[in-house]
């Protein structure tokens, strides 16, 4: 009994030690995220076709955006006692889609149209600044460059045609949150992420339109986003 105790209470400091690692954080990280995207879509200045017989001003649209999400994410941090720092980068998939008829009504009949949105792809690359609590623990925030592709249509109501333009818009990302280290090499985690894309003039060109109206088309689209998202890392201590 004498000889067991000892042994039992340098396996429990050891674990101990192992448990309180100050490298725990350190290093190059890979890991995967799923959440929700909710956001908005704003269209100004619409220029509709100008033989359409119909007087419609410019008009503007501002529907919301909301969809499924799922992404990788990979990093490296840098703690320094209890602070720490690092760079991310991070890649995903959101079916952020929403729509509203931006210009007519469904009363002016073939001469509405439906304006949509569909995020197909969302990525950035950003600098965080996290604090270290009890080891365990790591508080955050990040902010950096965000890049999106998305699909932006006018569904002309008069025709089968449809007027689709793929972006690809450059913005801003700006998110905090907080994980938990389950193990030195591995952590999950909650995150909250606020992307804003500025604003891009975008012309739209019929395409396989059977009506003698070649509409022309032009509109200043404006995209946010807010990303909650689950998130696991595994690092490679």
């Amino acid at each position: 009994m004498k000889k067991l105790l000892p042994a039992v209470l340098c396996l429990v400091v050891s674990f101990s030690a192992m448990a309180a690692s100050p490298d725990r954080w350190a290093g190059f990280y890979l890991g995967g995220n799923l959440g929700e995207a909710t956001g908005n879509a704003n269209w100004s200045g619409i220029v509709v076709p100008s033989d359409t017989g119909q007087n419609f001003a410019p008009s503007f649209a501002d529907y919301g955006l909301s969809g499924a999400s799922g992404g990788i994410q990979g990093g490296y941090n840098f703690p320094r006692g209890n602070w720490l720092f690092g760079v991310e980068g991070r890649l995903d998939a959101p079916d952020a889609r929403g729509g509203q008829t931006c210009f007519g009504s469904p009363s002016y009949g073939d001469y509405s149209a439906e304006c949509k949105t569909k995020i197909d792809a969302l990525g950035d690359l950003s600098l965080r600044l996290g604090y270290i609590v009890d080891n365990q623990w790591l508080l955050y925030l990040r902010g950096g460059v965000a890049y999106d592709t998305s699909k932006i249509t006018p569904e002309m109501h008069y025709s089968t045609s449809y007027l689709t333009n793929k972006q690809h818009r450059t913005g801003g990302v700006f998110g905090f949150g907080v994980d938990y280290a389950v193990s030195n090499k591995v952590s999950v985690g909650v995150d909250y992420s606020h992307y804003d894309f500025r604003n891009k003039r975008t012309n739209f060109i019929a395409q396989d339109n059977t009506d003698s109206i070649t509409p022309d088309f032009s509109a200043s689209v404006k995209q946010k986003l807010d990303l909650v998202s689950l998130r696991f890392d595994y690092r490679f201590l």
